[in-house]
C-alpha cells in the first residue's frame, strides 16, 4: 500500500515533473473535495485531467488506450447516445447532453492509463482523499451535534445528515470515499511505530464508521 505524500516529496514532484503532469495530478487529488462544491468545479477538474492527457498522448503518439476493450464498448455506447439524441423531443438539448458523456470515458482512460499507475500521483491522490474525508467527518459531526454544518446548512431532518452536500447523501458519499481510505488507514496503523500516528489513523477509521452510522443513510 502506498504511503501518503510528504511535503518534501510534493516539492520534489513539482520541481521535476512536466506542467501536464502537475496540473493533472493536482486536479486528480482535488476531485474528492470537488464533490462538495457542485458540478462546475468537478467538471473543471475533469477537464484539467483530460486536456493534459490528450496533449501527452498526442505528443508521444501513444493512443494504445483507445484499443482497450472497455473503451471500444464506451465509444459504441457514446455513439449510440449521440445518434439517438436526434430523435428525442428536444434534439439540441439531448445532443449536448450526449456529447458531454464523452468526458467520462476520457477521464477514466486518463486515470487508468496515465495517472493511477504513477506511484507519486497515487500518493498525491490519497493525500487529497485524506483531506476530503477528514473534512466530511468534522463537518458531519458538527452538523449532528449542533444542527448546522460549517457552512450553516441544517440537517435534512432529525434522522438524516447532509454535511457539506446539498442532499442527504452523507453516508453514501462516505462509503464511496471513506472505505478506500479506511483500507489505507488500517495498513498505516499496522505499520506505524509512532503512537501519535497510530492514534490519528485509529481516529480516522473510527470517524468513517461513525459518520456512516449517524448519517441516517440506509446504505451508510
Amino acid at each position: 500500500m502506498d504511503q501518503l505524500l510528504s511535503k518534501q516529496d510534493l516539492l520534489s514532484f513539482i520541481s521535476v515533473r512536466s506542467i501536464s503532469e502537475r496540473v493533472a495530478a493536482i486536479a486528480f487529488a482535488c476531485l474528492p473535495m470537488a464533490m462538495f462544491l457542485g458540478p462546475f468545479p468537478t467538471d473543471l477538474f475533469i477537464a484539467l485531467i483530460i486536456i493534459p492527457f490528450l496533449c501527452v498522448s498526442l505528443r508521444e503518439s501513444d493512443w494504445s488506450w483507445t484499443k482497450a476493450g472497455w473503451f471500444k464498448c464506451f465509444l459504441s455506447f457514446w455513439l449510440f447516445m449521440i445518434l439517438s439524441s436526434f430523435w428525442s423531443l428536444d434534439p439540441l438539448d439531448s445532443f449536448g447532453h450526449a456529447l458531454s458523456i464523452g468526458r467520462y470515458g476520457l477521464v477514466s482512460a486518463a486515470i487508468g492509463y496515465w495517472l493511477y499507475p504513477d506511484k507519486q500521483i497515487r500518493q498525491i491522490f490519497f493525500t487529497g482523499l485524506l483531506y476530503a474525508v477528514s473534512f466530511i467527518i468534522v463537518d458531519g459531526l458538527i452538523q449532528y451535534s449542533f444542527g448546522y454544518d460549517l457552512f450553516g446548512k441544517p440537517h435534512f431532518h432529525e434522522a438524516r445528515l447532509t454535511g457539506p452536500l446539498n442532499r442527504p447523501r452523507l453516508g453514501l458519499t462516505m462509503a464511496w470515499l471513506g472505505v478506500p481510505l479506511l483500507a489505507v488507514a488500517l495498513v498505516r496503523f499496522e505499520k506505524s511505530n509512532v503512537i501519535s500516528k497510530k492514534i490519528s489513523w485509529l481516529l480516522l477509521g473510527f470517524g468513517v464508521l461513525v459518520i456512516g452510522v449517524i448519517s441516517g443513510d440506509r446504505g451508510g
